[in-house]
């Protein structure tokens, strides 16, 4: 591939375009000669000018088939004398192809070239068929050339490529050889010996007009011989420019396969989508083979708009075939197609500076793949199961939000699983994901800018940091089989459908941390110490100030942590012993929004919960301490009167006749200067109790003066001993008991809420 071609070496192994190629320089009078024909129409000189080499060849077969076992033996009588080729007029010179890399020219060694039969069964190998007669085997090259697609010919070079040649020996060191080749005629390689032990030929199928490539191990060639086989050429791209296109295989890891047919179709759409259809057929394998191909445009400032993809097969398959669609955004689509399941694959795509890496244990023979990071959305579905799954996304202009670089990891991956991973323009994001209605073994997902930050090993959950100095998104969750999770600027929510018993006792943190440049630091931090399935949480808080949270699972587990200043105020909460199976919550300190069939405009609270459960919370100057609870209710709204009516106000309590017990405040010093401070005993409980009250005044000389006060009590509720409410603030003289007695200077006035 490309990537290869500006490599340095230790060594280089000569080849020279005579010795390389069957019949050289007549070679280079066929194709002078087939251009004439094309532009006077004198076919027949043609013909015979191609002819020249295969007739020196097969002379020399005829000859030597006279020694049996000897081939090639000097001193045997001299074939035939063929006619002399007309005479051809000269051809101008014919310019390099645009963007045509100039090669080196070849070192003057040359390597040994073989006897004329194994020549012949090389081309026999080669072609599939062995030709019976020389017209035949003319025939097979001229429709070769004539089934070039379009006007391929007005291409100048378009009939010839270079096949870059990259051998290891057993040290280790590499040593690179460029062949001038042309299109159709078979190519002899000395890579791990003197003699020749690889042949290639690149021709165009007529049909398709794919690129076909085909590569066989020579006898006597080494049992192991680690090389890369790459065929540069030159074909008009969909855009009607021309395109340099790479293809071949590169088994420097292990060693050539005896037999390796390749099919490509390369297809530049624009300068920046390269579509691509990879096939392959090989027999006698070594243990891996990578599959690479690509394009670029060749400029004076050097290779541009390249693409290029690699697919890594371990152990090989007899037959193979992938097609991609690789473009911008880092988008592409695969599919993957072998005759056997693949222990270890990975493909690589690379589009100038984005890359993306994707890994198999155990490749189905069966797979589709689908990214698009623009639109946020991945998709796949295997023929089987997959041990194991990893991709890697690296690009310089984004991937997700800020995130310049991705990971996933998948174990024990289904046959199908869509996900969704999509930035929000008011910021945060979403991020989706459904195995319908299978299992994956682990799901773990990291988009960075590039900081590394994750969650505690064993941890479930997820991390969000959008800050100054970074961006990172960090998922696990194990025995998933759906989630969703969604990050506003004053909104939090979650879905997961996990699978025990595997996710049992995994504990599940969520951690969001959020500043935009310039602004305030805004942060979420959950934790549940038993992710069971089936489990939902959100969190909200409106522009008006109403704060909603609420949880949902199969059943109970220990405990439920939540620190957040979503919306500006800080809020500390915690339920255990235990945590239930569902809860909501809902706190307005403007309105009746938690309680909207009863007064409230100073306030509301409500919590229901499936089964008992111990609260604890601050928020602002709320305080909540050890509060058992299942259900409450709280509506408070206060006037202060007109004229001299005097204040007034309503009360409404309600546990849903639930036992309610615990101490709570508004303010976070219950001595000093607060509103309100509640102790409730064991046993205490209510059912819609309502209380009114309203202060008498009289004026006395223009001032209003207090004289009495009326309370009014309807519904139902039970004060064991110990029970206290006490209001501070506001009251005639600065606090007031008003548990069951409204008193003034030890004098009751009113009774109270008891």
């Amino acid at each position: 591939m490309y990537r290869r071609s500006t490599r340095s070496h230790a060594s280089s192994k000569g080849a020279s375009s005579e010795g390389a190629r069957l019949g050289s320089a007549s070679g280079r009078r066929g194709r002078l000669g087939w251009r004439f024909a094309r532009r006077t129409g004198a076919r027949l000189v043609a013909l015979v000018a191609l002819l020249v080499p295969v007739a020196m060849l097969a002379g020399a077969q005829a000859s030597s088939a006279l020694t049996p076992g000897l081939p090639g033996v000097s001193g045997l009588p001299s074939a035939p004398s063929l006619p002399s080729t007309p005479s051809l007029p000269s051809t101008p010179s014919l310019p390099s192809a645009p963007g045509t890399p100039s090669l080196p020219p070849a070192p003057p060694s040359v390597p040994s070239v073989p006897s004329p039969a194994q020549l012949l069964s090389t081309i026999e190998g080669l072609v599939g068929q062995a030709p019976s007669t020389i017209e035949a085997l003319a025939a097979q090259l001229l429709s070769t050339i004539e089934g070039l697609p379009g006007d391929i010919l007005e291409y100048p070079g378009s009939l010839n490529y270079t096949l870059r040649v990259v051998y290891q020996d057993p040290n280790g060191t590499q040593s690179t050889t460029n062949y001038p080749a042309t299109l159709g005629v078979p190519v002899l390689v000395s890579a791990g010996s003197t003699a020749p032990d690889i042949a290639a030929d690149l021709v165009i199928d007529p049909t398709s007009s794919h690129a076909v490539l085909d590569v066989v191990k020579l006898p006597g060639a080494p049992s192991t011989l680690p090389v890369e086989v790459e065929a540069i050429f030159t074909l008009p791209s969909a855009s009607g420019t021309s395109q340099r296109s790479v293809f071949g295989y590169d088994t420097l890891a292990s060693s050539a396969p005896g037999l390796y047919q390749g099919t490509a179709n390369l297809i530049r759409t624009s300068s920046t989508v390269l579509d691509a259809v990879l096939d392959f057929t090989d027999s006698q394998p070594g243990s891996s083979l990578v599959v690479i191909a690509g394009t670029f445009e060749e400029t004076p400032s050097g290779p541009q708009n390249a693409e290029s993809v690699s697919l890594s097969y371990s152990p090989v398959p007899p037959t193979a075939s992938l097609s991609t669609t690789a473009g911008p955004s880092a988008a592409f689509d695969v599919t993957s197609s072998t005759t056997e399941s693949i222990a270890n694959f990975t493909a690589t795509f690379a589009d100038g500076p984005v890359t993306i890496d994707t890994t198999f244990q155990a490749l189905p023979t069966q797979l589709s793949l689908t990214y698009l990071a623009s639109a946020g959305d991945f998709s796949y579905s295997a023929s089987a199961p997959v041990n194991k799954v990893t991709a890697d996304d690296l690009n310089p202009g984004g991937v997700f939000g800020r995130a310049t670089a991705a990971h996933l990891l998948l174990e024990n991956v289904p046959q199908n699983i869509d996900l969704t991973a999509l930035p929000s323009t008011s910021g945060g994001g979403t991020v989706t994901l459904d195995a319908h209605g299978e299992t994956i073994g682990l799901v773990q997902i990291d988009l960075t800018s590039g900081p590394s930050d994750s969650l505690p090993s064993g941890e479930d959950g997820v991390l969000y940091e959008d800050l100054p100095s970074k961006y990172v998104v960090f998922a696990r969750v194990i025995g998933l089989q759906k989630l969703s999770v969604s990050q506003g600027s004053s909104t939090v929510s979650a879905t997961s459908q996990t699978s025990p018993p595997t996710s049992a006792g995994v504990p599940l943190a969520v951690e969001i941390e959020q500043q935009p440049s310039g602004g305030s630091l805004s942060f979420t931090d959950v934790t549940l110490d038993n992710l069971l399935s089936n489990v939902s949480f959100s969190f909200s808080e409106s522009s008006a100030g109403v704060t909603n949270m609420s949880y949902s699972a199969p059943g109970p587990t220990t405990s439920l942590t939540v620190d957040t200043n979503a919306g500006g105020t800080e809020t500390k909460a915690s339920m255990t012993n235990p945590m239930p199976a569902s809860f909501s919550v809902c706190q307005s300190s403007s309105s009746n929004a938690c309680q909207s069939n009863e007064p409230g405009g100073n306030g509301s609270l409500s919590f229901t919960s499936s089964q008992p459960t111990t609260v604890n919370l601050t928020r602002g100057s709320l305080l909540v301490q050890n509060m058992v609870v299942q259900n409450v209710a709280v509506a408070l709204q206060t006037s202060s009167g007109t004229g001299c009516q005097g204040p007034n106000g309503t009360l409404f309590f309600n546990t849903n006749g639930d036992n309610l017990s615990g101490y709570t405040t508004d303010a976070n010093d219950p001595s000093g200067s607060g509103h309100f401070k509640v102790t409730l005993p064991n046993g205490f409980k209510a059912t819609n109790r309502i209380i009114t009250y309203q202060v008498n005044e009289a004026d006395v000389f223009g001032n209003c003066v207090p004289y009495s006060l009326t309370v009014n009590r309807s519904g139902k509720i039970s004060c064991p001993s110990g029970t206290n409410f006490t209001i501070y603030g506001g009251s005639i003289l600065g606090w007031m008991n008003i548990t069951y007695n409204v008193s003034v200077l030890g004098i009751s006035i009113a009774k109270g809420i008891c």
